[in-house]
């Protein structure tokens, strides 16, 4: 019992500094960096990964003041560096409570998990394989499963023949998070989000399926309008993360690519992306 409070006093202090710095960051400070000195095996990682991290947003941030990036490469940069803090400071903080209350091991897998998703971040790759894709969404839903256990099931299938398909990074994750952030009710046990790649004639399909609150008509109808026109206002109305996929699809696939929402005859929605293998240069 005392070296297990000795473990988790550790780790308990040295989360707590993370969070401060985190609790920093969501108040738009972006200059603050975590302390790596005191930091041990995976906290050091997620220390480094988020030192990392806010490295490469203040850099974008200062591409896009100084020199008003238009071209494709920039642009894409520029969306995909769109992070959202708080999902960071609220998984440190389960981390934290993890570790008070539980055992070293499972402690040592959700850690591996999100020191994993903070490495993938701070890469810089554009395109990544639609199976590697995959990967990086299957712990991003693990966490909220940890997070809620017994309440979130998921399955996600790719045929093998295009696992290798090179797409945009962060091409499926933001619907998923758009899942979680409006579409899942953590009060059920049933919630349930899917993700099938698969082809169909010449192009490749990306279905993300849950069976959550779903839309009412109008609302679905507003949102596959905004989808294909280009009406700014409007747009930046709407959910960010999915105007931000439907435009990196475009930009990367060509103007013949889509992204349509669909009501999920089982509850909740199906968000479908259609394009064409080959890749334009971006």
């Amino acid at each position: 019992m005392i070296i297990l409070f000795r473990t988790f006093g550790a780790y308990s202090r040295q989360v707590e500094d993370i969070l401060v710095t985190m609790n920093h960051v969501t108040d738009s400070n972006l200059s603050v960096r975590i302390n790596e000195e005191n930091k041990q095996r995976e906290l050091k990682e997620i220390a480094v990964g988020i030192n990392l991290m806010l490295d490469d947003i203040n850099q974008q941030v200062k591409d896009i003041y100084l020199l008003e990036i238009e071209q494709k490469d920039a642009h894409m940069r520029a969306l995909q560096s769109q992070i959202n803090p708080h999902f960071l400071y609220n998984t440190l903080e389960y981390i934290r409570m993890y570790a008070v209350s539980e055992g070293v091991d499972e402690l040592a897998e959700v850690v591996y998990s999100f020191a994993s998703l903070l490495r993938n971040n701070t890469m810089q790759e554009k395109t990544v394989t639609l199976q590697r894709e995959l990967e990086f969404c299957e712990k991003y839903v693990f966490l909220y499963q940890m997070r809620y256990p017994d309440r979130i099931a998921y399955h996600f299938t790719v045929d093998s023949e295009i696992d290798d398909v090179m797409v945009p990074k962060y091409i499926v994750q933001p619907l998923i998070e758009n899942y979680f952030v409006h579409g899942i009710d953590f009060s059920r046990i049933d919630n349930a989000i899917s993700v099938k790649v698969y082809r169909k004639n010449t192009s490749v399909v990306i279905d993300v399926i849950d069976n959550g609150k779903g839309m009412s008509d109008e609302r679905l109808t507003e949102v596959n309008r905004l989808l294909v026109e280009d009406v700014s206002k409007e747009r930046h109305q709407t959910s960010i993360g999915l105007m931000n996929v439907s435009d990196r699809l475009k930009l990367v696939f060509g103007d013949n690519a889509t992204m349509v929402l669909y009501h999920n005859l089982s509850g909740g929605v199906i968000v479908r992306l259609t394009f064409e293998e080959e890749i334009t240069d971006v």
